[in-house]
């Protein structure tokens, strides 16, 4: 049962001009610029309402995206306010909907049911482990150096099979042996660092 909402007419009446626009827009993408407290989470948060009231989509079908779980709160505590609390949309950050995604549909993915996610502290432990059995100095610095060039390769969609085929100097070989081998890593442990939840 949802709890109380805001009445359409009114919710739309509060916004000036161009928030109202950007809220009823017909048809396809539209880009809003605006800078800082210009009322975009609330555009966006009037927005879902008037999807959801005025053309009947489903919340649940609706994705909103933040960079920040403080943002991404805020969101949630403004479309529950205009219409009111129960299924909502999914809203959340990039790397919260994307874990939340991979919870229900683990096994897609190739990862099992009860995987983990590896802090920065189980990460680097995994690489200083890697550097010994390498004869690398496995101080934290150097750790993450690699992490660095790791994450780099993986947000670049680089596989450790791709990162060792372009590696040619001793350094970059070495780097792929510890890609290779930190992936291997994550795998026997059932794990996932912060760049695979978004691959």
């Amino acid at each position: 049962m949802r709890g109380s909402m805001t009445p359409p007419e009114q919710a739309v009446s509060s916004l000036n001009p161009a928030q109202r626009d950007a809220v009823t827009h017909e048809g396809g993408a539209l880009l809003v610029l605006a800078g800082a407290g210009s009322g975009k989470t609330r555009v966006i948060a009037h927005r879902i309402a008037w999807l959801v009231r005025e053309r009947g989509v489903e919340p649940t079908g609706i994705v909103a995206v933040t960079f920040t779980n403080k943002a991404a709160r805020e969101m949630r505590s403004r479309v529950e306010a205009l219409l009111g609390t129960g299924a909502g949309p999914w809203i959340g950050t990039f790397h919260g909907l994307g874990l939340r995604m991979l919870r229900r549909n683990a096994e897609l993915a190739g990862l099992p049911r009860e995987f983990v996610v590896y802090d920065s502290d189980d990460q680097a432990a995994l690489v200083r482990r890697l550097l010994r059995e390498h004869d690398v100095d496995d101080q934290a610095p150097s750790a993450r150096s690699f992490l660095g060039r790791i994450s780099r390769a993986k947000n670049a969609m680089e596989t450790p099979e791709a990162f060792a085929a372009r590696a040619f100097s001793p350094d970059a070989k070495l780097v792929a042996q510890i890609y290779a081998g930190y992936q291997a890593g994550l795998e026997r442990a059932g794990a996932i660092d912060f760049d695979d939840i978004l691959l």
